[in-house]
């Protein structure tokens, strides 16, 4: 790492700032991430059903590596699939990911994907 920032955003100390919105209730620990403008995908409503969170399904199976349409579809998977087996393992593997950093994981995108094909709300 070439400084401080570096530092802070590669092991996202920086997220922890938004345990204030948690506290306030803006935002959840668990659910779709907010996203940028520019990454808004077709359809974005169902997003919106939830709270954004700081943590979620789309991050914890590649995060920045995955399209508009693999995150979207992510999101959407968790929103219609929520439980507390998935909300653990989604805490799980955060912590992992904070270790060992971001990894794509095919298997839960093309499932997403193929469920995102079969739903008639999208």
């Amino acid at each position: 790492m070439e400084n401080y920032s570096d530092f802070i955003r590669y092991y996202r100390i920086d997220e922890l700032l938004q345990l204030i919105s948690v506290i306030v209730g803006d935002m959840s620990i668990i659910g779709p991430r907010p996203l940028l403008f520019i990454d808004q995908p077709q359809g974005k409503k169902v997003r919106l059903i939830i709270r954004p969170g700081i943590t979620g399904w789309a991050q914890i199976n590649g995060a920045q590596l995955l399209t508009i349409e693999e995150k979207n579809a992510l999101d959407c998977w968790y929103i219609y699939n929520m439980s507390l087996c998935i909300d653990l393992k989604i805490i799980f593997q955060t912590l992992v990911l904070l270790l060992i950093g971001v990894r794509k994981n095919q298997v839960a995108i093309d499932e997403a994907m193929k469920w995102m094909e079969h739903q008639k709300y999208f």
